[in-house]
């Protein structure tokens, strides 16, 4: 039977694993389309400010410039740098021939530009550089036209900050509504998942108790069959039963009472008295009640436990009978031909671990999936659930279990127990 909580679970999570990738991916999109915009937008902006300090600079110059006037020149540029200290990183000025006039830089003084080039500026030009833009402009004077050049150095320093910025908000931003949306794709996830995980677990729990009962009926039928058949055949010859017909009655009676024993134990959802339990005593009383019926058989039975004793907190009684189930199921696949079952417990970590390893039939690879399910057994006089017991108060102390078999070669099965503080 397919598992429907991992199924649903499963589906649950591909369907808010799609949601939220298509959230991810939009929110990634319109961040950089955000981001992207924003840049544009304020390199456009830059440039603007840019053109206008040199055409407002240009203007300042032309007068100074016609005659000559180095200082006034240089105090005109020098107005303009404490006008815009953040954006002008220097600024030259330049005669009509291309000769340097006046220079003045924030840090370092430009690279030098060479005559020629400013042959050819008739218009503004724009220059890219790492950390700065150039801007070189003619300085045109009515009725003289090209009267010397202006060379401006602008800044990326407050344009990178304003677009770090901008960046950072727009990714909280981004990250604020995508984690929005993830929560309301969970919510509406849960929202469709539910009702249709409610409906197939109550499903699959009728399926469950329908195959629960089937199992119970059919285990309880077998044997009342046979004592209804020797009832009969009594009553039609009106002869009384003789001895071995009720040894027959009594065995099968014996196995029904076994049966709805086994089914109490396992429908039971007793209450556990948890204390501390030293598993090495534990162990080692089970195999004394044990030991004389296995070594009777020819079977050599060898205990491996550390020193100190290793401590849980757990139900005595119910280890007891963990213990005890899986010895049985050891000592009846050796199958009374000799052989060997080992218990070895150690500690792994903070976690106490029992091998319980037989040397007897093993267990053919095909069933290993359904040893632990209800009613499942390949013994003749097995009722099926025994393992499922076992599983069980394994799970109720927070451990688990696994079984490891060979067909012919024999089984080990591992219990993982968590420890008590006092052992770890």
């Amino acid at each position: 039977m397919i598992n429907l909580k991992l199924f649903l679970r499963s589906l649950s999570f591909k369907l808010s694993l799609a949601i939220i990738t298509i959230i991810l991916f939009t929110s990634f999109t319109v961040g950089i389309v955000i981001f992207q915009g924003q840049k544009t937008f304020l390199e456009k902006e830059l440039h603007k400010k840019g053109l206008y300090l040199s055409k407002l600079l240009s203007e300042q110059l032309i007068e100074p410039l016609l005659y000559e006037e180095k200082f006034t020149l240089y105090k005109t540029l020098e107005t303009s740098f404490n006008a815009e200290p953040d954006y002008i990183l220097f600024a030259e000025v330049f005669s009509l021939q291309g000769d340097p006039m006046v220079a003045l830089f924030k840090e370092k003084p430009p690279q030098n530009l060479q005559p020629d080039i400013l042959k050819n500026i008739n218009t503004v030009s724009f220059k890219e550089f790492a950390d700065h833009y150039e801007i070189l402009s003619p300085i045109i004077a009515k009725n003289y036209g090209i009267i010397g050049y202006l060379r401006l150095g602008i800044s990326y320093k407050t344009w990178k900050e304003t677009l770090q910025e901008v960046h950072s908000k727009a990714f909280f931003t981004v990250f604020f509504i995508t984690l929005l949306g993830i929560l309301i794709a969970l919510f509406i996830t849960r929202k469709i998942i539910q009702p249709a995980q409610e409906r197939m677990l109550r499903a699959e729990k009728l399926s469950a108790l329908g195959q629960f009962a089937s199992g119970l009926a059919h285990e309880i039928k077998n044997p009342l069959t046979s004592v209804k058949m020797l009832l009969q055949e009594s009553i039609e010859s009106q002869s009384p039963l003789e001895k071995r017909d009720l040894e027959i009655i009594e065995k099968e009676l014996n196995r029904i009472d076994k049966i709805v024993k086994d089914f109490l134990s396992f429908a039971r959802v007793n209450k556990r008295e948890l204390k501390l339990v030293n598993l090495s005593e534990l162990i080692g009383n089970v195999v004394e009640l044990c030991r004389g019926e296995i070594e009777k058989a020819g079977i050599d039975l060898e205990i491996h436990s550390p020193l100190p004793p290793l401590e849980i907190y757990g139900d005595e009684d119910g280890l007891k009978q963990v213990i005890i189930n899986l010895l049985l199921n050891s000592f009846q696949a050796i199958n009374g031909k000799g052989g060997k079952i080992e218990i070895k417990l150690q500690k792994i970590g903070k976690q106490a671990k029992i091998n319980i390893v037989d040397t007897g039939l093993g267990i053919p690879k095909r069933f290993l999936p359904h040893i632990f399910d209800p009613f499942f057994t390949t013994k003749k006089e097995g009722t099926g659930l025994g393992l499922s017991i076992v599983s069980r108060i394994v799970k109720e102390h927070r451990g688990k279990i696994e079984v490891f078999s060979e067909e012919g070669k024999g089984t080990n099965v591992e219990i993982i127990l968590p420890l008590s503080g006092k052992s770890l």
